[in-house]
C-alpha cells in the first residue's frame, strides 16, 4: 500500500490532474478527495495547490476546525477539501459534486459511506454527481480491492464505467452530464 498507493507519485499526480480539469469543466462545484492517512493527504493536496484551493481535514482537526472546512467546502468559497474523514461518518449539508476515492482500501461498509459522499442534493448540480476510483495495479492485493470495489458499486446498484485515461475519464462525465440534461 505505501508504494502502490501512498508514494506513487504517478497515481497522486493523476489524482490531482483529475481534480484540476474537473474543477475546470464544472464551475461553481466543489470536490472531495478521501485518504486514509495524513501523510497522503499532504502529498495530494500538495499537488493540488497552485491549480485549486484546498483545504485538508483528518482526524486530528478540532471540531470547529472541521467545520469550518465543510462550510468552505459546501459554500463555494474552497474547491477541494482532502480528508480522512469525510469518506464517512460526517454529514456535509449541500454535498460535493465530485469525490475521488484516493484510498486504494476496500471495506463494504467504506465505500457505502464513500458513494453516500456524492448523493446528497446539490443546489447548483441537482442529480449531477460523480465518484471516482482507480483499478491498482502495483501489486496483487490492490488489485483484488479495484475488483472488489467494483463489485461494490455493482452490489449497491451504482453505474460504473471502466476507462483508461484521464481524457477518457473526462468524456465518459461530460457523456454523463449531458444524458441528464
Amino acid at each position: 500500500w505505501n508504494v502502490g498507493i501512498q508514494e506513487n507519485d504517478g497515481r497522486n499526480t493523476a489524482i490531482a490532474e483529475i481534480n484540476r480539469r474537473l474543477l475546470e469543466d464544472y464551475e461553481n462545484t466543489a470536490s472531495i478527495v478521501c485518504v486514509d492517512r495524513t501523510e497522503h493527504g499532504a502529498k495530494i493536496a500538495s499537488k493540488i495547490r497552485g491549480t485549486n484551493s484546498v483545504y485538508e481535514m483528518y482526524g486530528n482537526d478540532d471540531i470547529a476546525s472541521r467545520q469550518i472546512k465543510k462550510d468552505a467546502l459546501t459554500t463555494g468559497s474552497i474547491d477541494t477539501v482532502v480528508s480522512s474523514v469525510l469518506k464517512e461518518g460526517v454529514d456535509l449539508p449541500n454535498a460535493p459534486v465530485f469525490a475521488i476515492n484516493a484510498t486504494g482500501r476496500v471495506s463494504h461498509i467504506s465505500m457505502i459511506q464513500f458513494f453516500g459522499r456524492t448523493v446528497r442534493e446539490n443546489s447548483h448540480y441537482e442529480n449531477f454527481r460523480v465518484a471516482i476510483d482507480f483499478i491498482d495495479d502495483a501489486a496483487n492485493l490492490l488489485q483484488e480491492h479495484s475488483k472488489m470495489r467494483i463489485q461494490n458499486c455493482i452490489d449497491t446498484g451504482f453505474d460504473y464505467e471502466v476507462v483508461d485515461s484521464i481524457d477518457e475519464l473526462m468524456m465518459a462525465i461530460r457523456k454523463y452530464h449531458d444524458s441528464l440534461n
